[in-house]
């Protein structure tokens, strides 16, 4: 017998389609190239924040360290 998968939510889509390249499927990250996500209090804490980020993308000095190329991070463009 097949198990079929739950399907998604809209964040579980929104996260695999503009996130998980650079944070991983599993929100891991690369280490000295993108910061984990998962389990991370900068994520689980200001919402509004996030959706910020999310909306207009992140790119701020203190980041650089995590992520040496700079590269911003991409926007779901809402």
């Amino acid at each position: 017998m097949t198990s079929i998968s739950p399907p998604k939510s809209a964040g579980e889509r929104l996260y695999q389609e503009y996130c998980s390249s650079c944070h991983q499927p599993d929100g891991s990250g690369v280490p000295g190239m993108y910061p984990p996500v998962k389990e991370s209090d900068w994520v689980n804490g200001d919402k509004q924040q996030l959706i910020k980020v999310m909306l207009l993308g992140w790119k701020r000095r203190s980041w650089s360290m995590a992520n040496p190329t700079s590269t911003p991070c991409r926007t779901i463009g809402l």
